[in-house]
């Protein structure tokens, strides 16, 4: 057994379009939420230098192979979920356009909207997440979906079945966890039509329910998700860490005012947390929302040396893009939309990717910062 198979897995998710499709709570329908997810895919033909947030002067007309975007060509040009963009020099993020997103993304693939052309993908991931069953108060959404993405029960399923020593912590900058913690606990009492068995121990407690925030200072500590709900307040990081890495599921509500009024700064984000010289546990963060970019990070990767005394400090921004693809994971939700085992491949992949940093130069100069 591999280093990276025999670690405790600690398996972080964020929520709203990543393992949930609609964000009643947010203001997006599940229709909203299918077009957004395609419109995070989609890349133009830049109009010039880009500016911060990766945003053009002058709002692309074109799409990155230059076919212009009031046309309607046979074949659409490709959308682009990978972390690099193998295109032409000079593309542009769809969703980071102001003008683009704030007219199309939620309309991405309807007539009228530029990304029109793309209706047929929607359709086949509309089909892939059409409810098979009879409605479920819990399992179901309004839309004739389920809540969650099968893909996200296929991999509990697969890891609970495994026994594989794992934890699953729910993140979320949105007041989701409730509607989630019902999804979860029904398919834990078996009560999901394709999981008859259940998987015990996966219940989502309310003791196990958070919300994380920052101080001043920018130490990170866990406080009851609800009042009354017997979870305890945290405010050593480090017990923090040991609570949502115990088997079973927990989950945050992210601490989104301190984010946002740091400028979506790499330190500011959702706490991901790397004890660089430990191999007994690895964490992993899959968000949809992980950009390939130094200034603008929602995942804050917090690191420390080996010891229970070492504290743990933010990574800046270009240290966490080298360590996409091993400790955190980018979600371009149409993937594990059309492809079940999408999570459990890169569960793997991420592993083995993490050994092989552990080997190289990069990680080195990890511990030497």
């Amino acid at each position: 057994m591999s280093e990276a198979s025999s670690a405790h897995l600690v398996l972080h998710f964020d929520v709203n379009e990543t393992i949930m499709i609609g964000d009643p709570a947010g203001g997006d329908t599940y229709d909203d939420s299918l077009n957004k997810i395609l419109a995070k895919s989609a890349f133009c033909r830049a109009t010039g230098p880009l500016g911060k947030n990766g945003a053009c002067d002058i709002t692309p007309t074109a799409w990155h192979d230059g076919t212009p975007m009031a046309e309607s060509p046979p074949a659409p040009p490709p959308l682009q979920p990978g972390w690099t963009f193998d295109t032409p020099p000079g593309a542009a993020a769809f969703y980071k356009q102001p003008a683009l997103k704030r007219a199309h993304a939620k309309k991405f693939a309807d007539a009228g909207s530029p990304g029109a052309v793309y209706a047929a993908q929607r359709e086949r991931c509309r089909a892939a997440l059409r409810w098979a069953h009879a409605p479920h108060p819990a399992l179901s959404s309004e839309d004739g979906a389920g809540t969650l993405l099968p893909a996200f029960y296929r991999t509990l399923d697969c890891l609970h079945r495994s026994g594989r020593s794992f934890s699953v912590v729910l993140r979320t900058f949105g007041s989701d966890l409730p509607r989630v913690q019902a999804a979860i606990n029904a398919f834990a009492r078996g009560e999901h039509p394709d999981y008859p068995e259940g998987a015990p121990g996966l219940e989502l407690p309310a003791e196990r329910m958070w919300r994380g925030r920052y101080d001043e200072g920018g130490r990170f500590s866990l406080q009851p998700h609800d009042e009354g709900s017997g979870a305890p307040t945290i405010t050593d990081e480090a017990e923090a860490v040991r609570a949502l890495s115990s088997p079973g599921v927990s989950g945050v509500m992210d601490h989104y005012g301190w984010w946002d009024s740091h400028g979506n700064d790499p330190a500011a984000g959702k706490p991901l947390w790397l004890t660089l010289e430990e191999a007994t546990t690895r964490h992993l963060f899959f968000d949809d929302n992980i950009h390939n970019d130094p200034q603008d990070s929602i995942v804050s990767v917090r690191a420390r040396r080996d010891g229970e005394a070492a504290a743990f400090s933010p990574l800046s921004g270009a240290q966490i893009c080298s360590l996409h693809g091993a400790v955190l994971r980018r979600v371009p939700t149409m993937q594990p939309v059309l492809e079940p085992d999408w999570f459990l491949a890169e569960i793997e992949a991420c592993g083995e990717r993490l050994a092989q940093l552990r080997r190289g130069q990069a990680w080195a100069d990890l511990l030497s910062t």
